[in-house]
């Protein structure tokens, strides 16, 4: 070191300050330069920072259901229910709120690609304008519901003459308007009518997951269940299912059995209710239980019984439902028949094997398939439409994302958002609904309508075609407008048709009824293959709200898995995530097993939707392709399949591993003859609350606080994405669903209940933060981050927390969460657009939960101050409350006795979750009640 080198502290100190500044001038760019530009006009409806709601739809499966869309300045940020329209009444379920997350997915089409390059609409325009008079087309298409669609789509087809359609929808009620042709001489869509019903009998029906309408059903099944109503009054419900889902769960009765043994059940019902009996035994003694309960109460009943076969059981199921409510006199009452509602082909395996045919005998020269239908993937395998599309002379793709369909094409076209466009469809009771935009495209795509217009030669704008499809109907503008603005055209709805059976048909099926059917005792390994409750038949599997999301009973996410029962699997050899080789003939999948209790024996079963290999980042590569063992005869079951278990294992990212509730009253449940009789002594609890040292809190109005119906829940999981959009809730991806480590606010737990005459009964249990009068949380947080307000809410102070998670573990219901990484800063930009602005975005070492929805709160508030008057019972609405589709969820102030919580709080049912721990959670429950026949009221 040079010693006569002298230099004062104030020169050093300017000489580290400019060699720091040298260095920080070429570590970035400059921000680049930006203009703003006001409103010169403001529109009329815009104030900043309030937001507006329009009305649209979404479809799914053709079937659309009515939406509000929230807006902030140009933005949808959220989505709500249409309560003005039949099909979701004001709710939504996790496919509707997960619509506004993929309107922002990075992974979509953003340019046509001709030839596997990029290029412009300009040359989509030149290629397409002279395919029609070149020669007949080969459109594949959805199903189609839309008026607009099927005109132009017909008007193509005459401007080409020899042109064919064809549809494909991988889930379809095929088999149910099968059903009505053989017994009621023509095909027929069944509307059934919950809200008039005494006694429903489901045979093998996801009614509220699968079946249209199923929001609709929701509602009508609780409203028939309010716990006012009589044990004769109130809906009874009987169930078969071939998988533990939600219509078993909430069923009085329930019989879980192997797809294949559901015709031998249903044939003996139909047996028992005309009064005859069956040669032979054909039935176990359980399921003759089931039977003679059943069959009484539906003859009990008579028109006020309702018999559902299920979406996935064969023709000769749903004609056995339909005579039966023939011969119980329900039709008209509990069940309408309308026209078919699909405009075009039927979607199913016929059309599918048509197309298949032609592309093999080489008489397509050129195929359109439009709206993203993706044959590659999810077609049966034997009729190899992968090298048929791709060895066709000149494929069109049309679709919102990328697919393994796509990657076959010559050109590929993006399509619109459904938040993007003008579009038309129809409800599940044929009531026409309306789709307006929210936002201009994106990506500057076309929507199906315009791409036919196109195709046509006269490209035209889709709002243009939806009113020029609907002048006829509705030629005054004001009307027009008044039906935009409701999304649905009301007037328009069809009447139901009358019907009158085969007689021929019920003869034959009550001869083969009383013969009796069983398959033989050593009975094979069956698969059983299901739409999946999270990405449904592949179609979201790009949808990271949907992949997290748990699935019902399983609590799995991020994939699919081989179910077993726990009888079976220890018979076979197999263990929780051991893999497994599923043979059917010589076609093969890989899966990872997966235990559950209540699963039918001697059954398989996998989900459909995964092992997509061209899903964007994050639906490719996950799960297994059960397609591949689908086949066109039988495409929802198969026998004799051969399990082979292998050496390796695979994780699974479950949320929830345990099911019992050990003795601890988690889940009450009383018969509902037995509430009426005994009220509160019914639900006594069996830990009493302790008392306590602290000091009771006095109640000030507001005092915010919550009660959750468990009659009513049906654990379908739209709480846990509601409140996922509306709090800015970032996924975390399997890998940290495995290590226990997922943000989502609240949960739903799924119990097993100990009945006698069900085992495995589950009920289910949402669990947000309980908002603790006494929190444990707030006693160990050391910087006061989490606190407690003068109107009864644990808050949190984002910036005071420092991660220590002392709170968490010290939280008896585990409902905090911990931003173990920046979560929120990993999401693509382009996410951003749809976050709620109200509220914040947590950062790294950040401790999260549930807020009561804490800014809607706030916006109830300052309402009623900018409309001069006092708050009212329900100016505020809960995320999870609003989505609800049975109104499980009641939330309010409970230091108004006149408020709707106040009073669901002081009704005998009510009672707080592990209240013997003293922490007076303002979250509370109301216990279930069973209705099952009075001879097994016990």
């Amino acid at each position: 070191m040079n010693r006569d080198l002298h230099c004062s502290r104030r020169d050093f100190l300017a000489l580290a300050g400019a060699s720091l500044a040298s260095l920080l001038a070429g570590c970035g760019e400059r921000q680049p330069p930006e203009h703003i530009v006001p409103y010169v006009h403001t529109p009329a409806q815009m104030v900043p920072g309030r937001p507006l709601s329009y009305a649209t739809c979404m479809e799914l499966a053709g079937y659309a259901y009515g939406i509000l869309v929230e807006s902030h300045e140009g933005r949808p940020t959220k989505i709500e229910g249409n309560p003005m329209h039949p099909s979701s009444l004001g709710a939504t379920d996790a496919f509707g709120q997960a619509l506004i997350r993929s309107l922002v997915d990075d992974d979509r089409l953003r340019a046509p690609r001709a030839h596997g390059q990029l290029s412009t609409w300009a040359a989509v325009d030149a290629s397409l304008a002279g395919l029609a008079a070149a020669g007949p087309l080969a459109i594949l298409t959805p199903r189609v519901t839309s008026s607009t669609l099927a005109r132009l789509i017909e008007t193509l087809r005459e401007r080409a003459p020899g042109s064919r359609w064809y549809a494909w929808e991988p889930i379809a009620d095929t088999h149910s308007l099968a059903g009505t042709r053989a017994l009621l001489g023509r095909a027929l869509h069944p509307l059934p009518r919950l809200d008039r019903a005494q006694v429903v009998v489901s045979l093998d029906d996801e009614l509220f997951t699968e079946r249209p309408g199923r929001l609709a059903h929701a509602r009508a099944f609780a409203e028939r269940r309010r716990p006012e109503l009589t044990t004769h009054e109130a809906l009874r419900l009987y169930a078969v299912e071939s998988f533990p889902g939600l219509t078993g769960a909430a069923a009085d009765h329930c019989l879980s059995v192997r797809h294949s043994a559901v015709e031998p059940l249903a044939l003996a019902l139909l047996v028992a209710v005309q009064g005859g009996r069956q040669a032979g035994e054909t039935l176990t003694a359980i399921e003759r239980g089931w039977v003679s309960l059943a069959a009484d109460d539906l003859r009990r009943a008579g028109s006020a019984a309702l018999v559902l076969p299920g979406q996935r059981q064969g023709p000769q199921i749903h004609a056995v439902a339909h005579a039966l409510n023939h011969l119980l006199g329900a039709v008209g009452r509990t069940i309408e028949y309308l026209e078919p509602l699909t405009r075009g082909p039927t979607p199913g395996f016929e059309s599918l094997a048509e197309l298949a045919a032609e592309l093999r005998a080489g008489r397509v020269q050129t195929l359109v398939v439009l709206d993203g239908v993706n044959p590659a993937y999810d077609a049966p395998a034997e009729l190899e439409l992968e090298r048929l599309i791709g060895a066709a002379p000149r494929v069109i793709y049309h679709g919102l994302h990328d697919s393994e369909t796509a990657r076959l094409a010559d050109w590929v076209v993006p399509a619109t958002h459904p938040l993007e466009t003008w579009f038309d469809s129809v409800a599940h009771d044929g009531t026409p609904s309306l789709g307006q935009p929210l936002i201009r495209p994106l990506f500057g795509a076309r929507s199906s309508s315009e791409l036919i217009s196109s195709l046509l030669g006269r490209p035209t704008p889709a709002r243009d075609l939806v009113r020029a499809t609907w002048r006829g109907r509705v030629p005054e503008q004001a009307a027009w407008l008044r039906a935009v603005h409701d999304g649905s055209i009301v007037d328009a709805k069809p009447e139901p048709v009358a019907t009158q059976l085969v007689a021929s048909a019920l003869a034959e099926l009550s001869v083969r009824a009383r013969a009796g059917s069983r398959p033989v005792e050593a009975e094979p390994l069956e698969l059983a293959l299901f739409p999946d409750p999270s990405v449904w038949d592949g179609r979201f599997a790009s949808n990271p709200w949907l992949q997290e999301l748990p699935k019902p009973i399983s609590a799995l996410t991020w994939g699919n898995a081989a179910f077993l029962s726990p009888d079976t699997a220890a018979r076979l050899g197999v263990v929780d995530e051991q893999m497994v080789r599923l043979t059917i003939d010589g076609r093969s999948v890989d899966a990872p097993a997966l235990l559950l209790p209540g699963h039918p024996e001697r059954q398989v079963s996998v989900h459909l939707g995964y092992g997509r290999r061209a899903a964007g980042q994050l639906g490719t590569g996950l799960g297994v392709n059960a397609y591949a063992l689908r086949c066109a005869a039988t495409p929802w079951s198969a026998v004799d399949v051969q399990l082979e278990p292998l050496s390796g294992r695979r994780p699974l990212a479950i949320v929830q591993h345990h099911h019992r509730m050990h003795g601890r009253p988690l889940v009450r449940e009383v018969f509902r003859g037995r509430y009426r009789e005994l009220g509160a002594q019914a639900f006594a609890a069996a830990d009493p609350e302790p008392a306590s040292l602290h000091p009771d809190r006095p109640l000030r109005s507001p005092a915010w606080a919550m009660a959750i119906d468990l009659a009513a829940c049906i654990g379908c999981g739209a709480c846990v994405v509601a409140c996922q959009a509306e709090n800015n809730i970032p996924f975390v991806g399997p890998e940290q669903v495995r290590k226990g480590r997922e943000l989502h606010w609240i949960r739903i737990d799924s119990y097993m209940i100990d009945r006698d005459d069900q085992p495995s009964a589950r009920a289910f249990v949402p669990v947000p933060c309980m908002h603790c009068e006494h929190a444990p949380c707030e006693v160990v947080c050391p910087t006061g981050a989490t606190v407690h307000s003068d109107s009864g809410l644990n808050d949190m102070v984002y910036n005071r927390c420092v991660g220590t998670r002392y709170c968490a573990s010290n939280c008896p219901y585990q409902v905090r969460r911990f931003n173990f990484f920046g979560y929120a800063g990993l999401e693509p930009e382009l996410v951003t657009l749809t976050r709620n602005p109200e509220v914040s975005v947590r950062g790294l070492g950040v401790m999260e939960k549930c807020t009561y929805c804490v800014q809607r709160i706030h916006a109830g508030r300052r309402a009623s101050r900018r409309e001069h008057r006092q708050p009212r019972d329900g100016d505020v609405r809960t995320a999870c409350q609003q989505v609800c589709p049975t109104r499980a969820i009641r939330f309010g102030d409970l230091a108004d006795p006149t408020s709707a919580i106040a009073k669901t709080r002081a009704e005998p049912r009510s009672y707080a979750l592990l209240a013997e721990l003293g922490t007076r959670p303002r979250t509370t429950y109301l216990g279930r009640l069973r209705n099952p026949h009075p001879k097994a009221d016990t």
